[in-house]
């Protein structure tokens, strides 16, 4: 064997296709290395998403406890003859008691209205619904813990950072998810931040946008909560996740809105 094949790369009477693989070998390590540092980076990210959004859910909870015990001293001092701040005594109570019972289970009167029924929670539950498909991955590949989730956007990822903050890696039970610890604001908060993941130039929209439809139909007080348990029905199985979260084609769910819920109203 000669010096110059023993040297061959330092030979520049070299092939050119050798310089030229070898150039190609290491952009593909350069980028592999871009890769893994920007998934070890998204990863850190989604953990800090998680723990903040728990410490908002108990601030914010904190929060409605305070409202809601100034009103009842406010409400106290009135019966005691001495009369409380105007500002407290026409604030709204702030108590959330919703429950999945109370809201989107069998045991809720089928003829109720949405009207009656805390709108919160209803949201809620309509969400975590059509986000079950996601239950299962919630926290990415159980063999690639250090692969980002792509779930930091959803509410079922944020609920089961208040709810069960120490799972960071196992498929998620639906059971295990409490909606009672969900404060008011973290489905307002979602909805602000789900144009990120779906944006209003794409068709597809998140179950969170899909709430806000209908909330905001005129008639929403009116619609039957019968109707809007079939909807959630139907609607999973048009849901799909292509690891960021549910979404589902907005031109469909806008379809079945008008089947289960405003078909016969006025427009």
């Amino acid at each position: 064997m000669t010096n110059n094949n023993i040297f061959r790369m330092f030979n520049p009477q070299a092939p050119k296709v050798d310089r030229v693989e070898k150039r190609r070998a290491q952009v593909r390590q350069a980028q592999q290395a871009y890769r893994e540092r920007k998934e070890v980076y998204t990863k850190a990210l989604e953990r800090e998403v998680a723990k903040s959004k728990a410490r908002e859910a108990e601030l914010l909870r904190e929060n409605e406890r305070l409202k809601d015990t100034v009103q009842k001293m406010a409400e106290k001092l009135e019966q005691l003859g001495g009369g409380g701040p105007d500002t407290a005594m026409s604030a709204p109570r702030k108590s959330m008691t919703r429950t999945m019972a109370d809201n989107m289970s069998s045991m809720a009167p089928p003829l109720a209205r949405l009207g009656d029924i805390d709108s919160v929670g209803l949201g809620v539950d309509f969400v975590l619904a059509l986000e079950k498909p996601c239950l299962e991955h919630l926290h990415g590949d159980p063999e690639k813990p250090g692969d980002p989730s792509g779930h930091a956007l959803t509410l079922s990822a944020q609920a089961c950072a208040v709810s069960c903050p120490n799972n960071t890696t196992s498929p998620v039970a639906r059971e295990s998810i409490d909606p009672h610890a969900l404060p008011a604001a973290m489905l307002e908060n979602l909805l602000a931040l789900s144009k990120d993941v779906c944006p209003a130039s794409d068709d597809r929209i998140t179950p969170v946008q899909a709430w806000n439809l209908i909330r905001s139909q005129p008639h929403f007080g009116g619609f039957e909560l019968e109707g809007l348990r079939t909807l959630a029905v139907v609607l999973k199985d048009v849901v799909k996740c292509h690891g960021f979260g549910a979404v589902l084609p907005q031109s469909v769910f806008r379809r079945l809105l008008f089947e289960f819920l405003l078909k016969g109203r006025p427009l």
